[in-house]
């Protein structure tokens, strides 16, 4: 038993020796400190999906400036050479035309406005994406957080088990306990050595979680001068935060419905098929265009020179009104307004799910904070429990193992108490990532706790 409990203490420290070895692979390494701005900062510039939309945008923004173009005079220039049957020379004749779009009730104004609502679709949805690699990120960083602040608690932890276990063992062996208390030894070892193992596999899905995200390594570790013991290259600064106080349930609603960003996206699809409306309606009414003329003809050959007007110009305005279609326009009319009111009842639907959303997030974590409140108090009972048998332990009134099961006690507390932490900090992002992380309240609603 010993050998396996020591095993593991080793496994912890090569683990994350070996993790610290591998990370010279990645293109970029982060050292110092780090915060969960700042990894939210990298995984934001990292992220492909956001690149492509950030193009996708530009590209609908280009659209929409080409649409708008099409109000630009349009100047062509034509020459050509023509041979008739009745010509002996051919003639050659230059043209420039200009032509100019007075105004379309479906033209390029409308088709323009219609562009650049698809162009603010997609910021809304590099919007919500951006807020997806956030929560991902800010999650991932709060557990490998967890992680470092485990480190030496669970090494100790693991000692500590040993020296208890040992005791009981024996204990055993000489008689001085029943077996219930023998059982009950062996139980609380192997929930030790099940939890120091678990740390293994907790370092390398929280530390590769976050890297993933950033699309940067975090040196946890670095080999210490004079065989000291490894230190952290990486550190992961965050303070644990507390909610000061749960606002109403109805100001997170409010929030929410006004900094969503698929709020947004539904409001822009309403809009552009209202525009489409518009478009559809405009195509039944006359378009007014203007067009300006100048040519000049000449004649190759011996056509004597000034025998006759070889230049001209011309100009005219036009009218065009389609009276009659075929009622095509009258059904693109009707498909448009049919995706309006589609578009408006996904708007009642997307509300109706952020409102779902915030309610289960709020409960989830005023739930997260009783449970902490909880942990608190046993926390601080454990706490004073050990304080009291370090003092016996100074003046001999207790032995070193019995020290060592109020230390284990006490430092399987430390964890459940970190975790308690991380657990209402996850709570509180989520609420936060569905109400669309509005400044003003994540400003009023936290406090650092030293």
């Amino acid at each position: 038993m010993k050998k396996r409990i020591i095993l593991f203490c080793a496994l912890v420290t090569s683990f994350l020796s070996a993790h610290a070895h591998k990370n010279k692979f990645f293109k970029t390494t982060l050292s110092h400190y780090l915060t969960m701005d700042d990894a939210v900062e990298q995984a934001l510039e990292h992220r492909p999906n956001l690149e492509a939309l950030k193009f996708a945008t530009y590209a609908n923004k280009s659209a929409s400036k080409a649409e708008l173009a099409e109000y630009y005079p349009k100047i062509r220039l034509d020459s050509s050479f023509t041979q008739q049957s009745h010509q002996d020379y051919p003639a050659n004749t230059t043209l420039l035309n200009t032509d100019q779009l007075i105004y379309s009730f479906a033209g390029p104004l409308q088709r323009y406005k219609r562009a650049k609502l698809v162009a603010e679709q997609t910021e809304a949805e590099r919007e919500v994406q951006k807020n997806n690699v956030r929560l991902e990120t800010e999650k991932a960083f709060l557990q490998a957080w967890l992680v470092q602040e485990q480190q030496k608690t669970i090494a100790s932890l693991a000692r500590s088990a040993l020296h208890v276990f040992d005791k009981a063992k024996h204990e055993h062996q000489l008689e001085l306990s029943d077996k219930s208390t023998w059982f009950k030894g062996v139980e609380d070892y192997g929930s030790s050595s099940s939890q120091v193992e678990q740390y293994t596999y907790n370092v390398a899905s929280a530390y590769k979680r976050l890297e993933f995200l950033m699309g940067a390594s975090i040196s946890l570790l670095s080999n210490g001068s004079d065989g000291a013991a490894p230190s952290p290259s990486t550190h992961l600064s965050w303070h644990p935060e507390k909610v000061t106080a749960q606002h109403p349930l109805e100001t997170y609603y409010t929030h929410a419905l006004r900094h969503r960003p698929e709020r947004t996206q539904n409001e822009k699809k309403i809009a552009a098929e209202q525009q489409n409306i518009k478009i559809a309606q405009g195509l039944r009414l006359p378009t007014f265009t203007a067009n300006a003329q100048a040519g000049h003809v000449s004649f190759l050959g011996s056509v004597p020179l000034g025998s006759r007007s070889d230049s001209f110009h011309q100009f005219s305005v036009a009218m065009s009104w389609p009276l009659f279609d075929g009622l095509v326009n009258q059904y693109q009319e009707q498909q448009a307004y049919a995706n309006k009111v589609k578009e408006m009842l996904n708007q009642d639907q997307t509300i109706l799910t952020i409102k779902q959303e915030v309610q289960d997030r709020y409960f989830a974590l005023a739930k997260a904070l009783t449970a902490l409140k909880a942990q608190k108090l046993q926390y601080l009972r454990t706490n004073n429990d050990f304080e009291r048998s370090k003092q016996e332990f100074e003046i001999g009134q207790i032995s070193a193992v019995d020290f060592d099961v109020a230390k284990t006690t006490w430092q399987q507390a430390q964890l459940d108490w970190l975790a308690r932490n991380i657990d209402v900090a996850l709570a509180e992002r989520d609420l936060m990532f569905v109400c669309g992380y509005p400044t003003q309240l994540m400003r009023n609603n936290h406090e650092i706790v030293s």
